[in-house]
């Protein structure tokens, strides 16, 4: 279904071929952990969410009228998630991205390889549900903040290298998006 952001069963040919992808580039995970007794075994045995940037069934990528917020399960972070996703939303839906979307069958590719990865990558948690991200939120913002045509590296020199990525560090990112879209007021998106 098309506004359904759910994959083909893992029994698909193509997911087969996701995970062998995935396998080939991370052989770590093929050696997964046992399942603890917490993990939902009903639940992560469920298609996971299969959506382009955690937001925009690939169905939708080229009418533009279609994105989903808090995809991604991201804990503690999520606020931060939260924002810089609403931000590339609203990007996208304005037709204001800085780079060209994919078209809908390499979006669905993406979008399958991603949410396979973190079948593998986070087995125990709700990564076989939707990209549980722990160490993936930083190279997750960067790829937002690069999609909106903004810095990614927001520390620059050596706090680039040594110091942690926290809220604080986005805190005027959408201001900057606004400024480089040349739009004086939030009632002009």
């Amino acid at each position: 279904p098309k506004l359904a952001v759910a994959p083909a069963p893992s029994s698909d040919p193509v997911v087969a071929a996701a995970d062998a992808e995935i396998m080939r580039r991370f052989p770590e995970l093929v050696d997964q952990p046992p399942h603890g007794v917490s993990v939902d075994h009903e639940r992560a045995t469920q298609p996971a969410y299969r959506a382009y940037r955690n937001a925009v069934p690939p169905a939708f990528l080229a009418s533009r009228n279609l994105a989903y917020c808090g995809l991604a399960a991201i804990g503690l972070r999520g606020f931060w998630i939260a924002q810089m996703q609403a931000l590339w939303i609203t990007a996208f839906l304005g037709d204001k991205l800085s780079v060209e979307l994919p078209d809908e069958e390499e979006a669905a590719r993406q979008a399958l390889l991603e949410s396979r990865f973190f079948r593998y990558r986070a087995s125990n948690g709700l990564g076989a549900k939707s990209a549980d991200m722990v160490f993936e939120i930083v190279p997750f913002v960067d790829t937002l903040c690069r999609d909106l045509g903004i810095e990614s590296r927001r520390k620059g020199g050596w706090r680039e290298i040594f110091e942690w990525y926290g809220v604080n560090d986005y805190s005027e990112v959408v201001e900057e998006w606004m400024k480089k879209e040349k739009l004086a007021e939030v009632g002009e998106l």
